[in-house]
């Protein structure tokens, strides 16, 4: 024993990995090497090790060897990258009925956080890497199965299902809340109102259409954040789809389309302003109570004050004056 600890006291340290292939077993400098008790519990066969397995950790070498440099734990970027590659096997191993395994180094990560990580993690930018097994946006556990589950980082996921962000797995929360709050990844219940606006926006192509407004605007009239700078921005913003167009997804601003402040009735109305939505000059549009209330809230209206429809009159008498005189009861 004496003459392995002579040899780690050098300033290279034999070391090698539990593959032990003769690539591995050469001298390290003593912060590149672990305890091999953390490469077995993680089963990382490629894992730089000291090469003295059965090393005692109440021992006076083990005290002196971690005095040096050898490691208890892989840094937290050696850490993430083995739970990305273990969700890849996972999900290259799994069939469409399967269910998902956590990374067994995400369970030791969890575990480990406050002892060894928690400062490494505040003090760098881990927040953006892709490593926390989510669901896709949208869906709940019962939604999807194993091939579904994808990685998210912490800063772009949010604990309660929504329609435009992922959430954590279920298991991946409990895992959390078990050893510590999970609010020290940055991980909130919901974004920001602001926030959901933002990423709605960059991902407008993909998530706004007819069929899913609703459920979207639903969603943001529950979040906080409604103030006077938020809806003086959103007005600048085509984000509303116009309903009942066949050819694509037209997105308009607040101000160019309507809601009727009783829809239900609205079918029978005979006045002046249904006469020329007939003719396609006002836009109308329904998508639900919750989503309509956001919709109000942001400057939405129920139909256009007479300068409203005047710059509507303008902004599209080249179409008004293609219609068939017939249709001209304006």
């Amino acid at each position: 024993m004496m003459r392995k600890c002579e040899k780690i006291h050098l300033g290279a340290t034999a070391g090698t990995t539990l593959a032990r292939t003769e690539e591995t077993k050469r001298k390290y400098i003593p912060t590149e090497l672990h305890f091999p008790s953390v490469a077995i519990v993680l089963q990382w066969t490629t894992l730089p090790i000291i090469d003295w397995l059965d090393i005692d950790s109440r021992s006076l070498e083990y005290t002196l060897l971690k005095e040096i440099g050898v490691q208890e734990v892989p840094n937290l970027q050696n850490l993430i990258e083995r739970i990305i590659q273990e969700h890849r096997d996972e999900i290259q191993k799994q069939n469409t009925n399967g269910e998902y395994k956590i990374p067994l180094t995400l369970n030791f990560f969890v575990e480990k956080f406050s002892g060894y990580y928690y400062n490494s993690w505040k003090t760098g930018s881990f927040e953006q890497y892709q490593f926390l097994p989510s669901l896709p946006l949208g869906k709940t556990i019962n939604e999807s199965n194993a091939n579904d589950v994808i990685l998210s980082a912490t800063v772009k996921v949010f604990k309660v299902v929504n329609p435009l962000f992922p959430s954590p797995l279920t298991e991946v929360i409990r895992l959390c809340q078990k050893h510590f709050d999970i609010s020290l990844f940055g991980i909130r219940d919901h974004p920001s109102l602001s926030q959901a606006f933002d990423t709605m926006m960059e991902k407008k192509k993909e998530l706004l259409t007819e069929q899913t407004a609703s459920k979207i605007f639903a969603y943001m009239n529950g979040l906080d954040g409604l103030n006077r700078t938020f809806i003086a921005k959103v007005s600048q913003y085509n984000f509303i789809p116009l309903q009942g167009h066949a050819n694509g997804t037209i997105l308009l601003k607040s101000s160019q389309v309507f809601i009727r402040s009783d829809v239900t009735s609205s079918k029978t109305t005979t006045t002046e302003t249904d006469s020329i939505d007939t003719r396609g000059l006002i836009d109308y549009v329904d998508f639900g109570v919750d989503a309509n209330t956001f919709l109000f809230r942001v400057g939405v209206l129920s139909d256009p004050t007479p300068s409203a429809l005047a710059e509507l009159l303008i902004d599209r008498q080249a179409a008004y004056l293609k219609a068939p005189k017939m249709t001209r009861t304006f």
